[in-house]
């Protein structure tokens, strides 16, 4: 891999919660850090709440 091109950033959280994109923020700041200049790459943040079902 070369460089980084898009982050699609999904973030499990509870209802109510509004600060995905500080939490898509921290990845991509991991990501520079890692990578220098071939990490700058584009991002979008989307909350999704998912419910799992217990196992049976």
């Amino acid at each position: 891999m070369r460089e980084w091109v898009k982050v699609l950033g999904l973030v499990n959280c509870a209802p109510g919660f509004n600060r995905t994109p500080p939490v898509i923020d921290g990845f991509s700041d991991l990501i520079l850090e890692l990578w220098g200049d071939p990490g700058r790459h584009a991002r979008s943040a989307i909350e999704a709440v998912v419910q799992l079902e217990p196992e049976r």
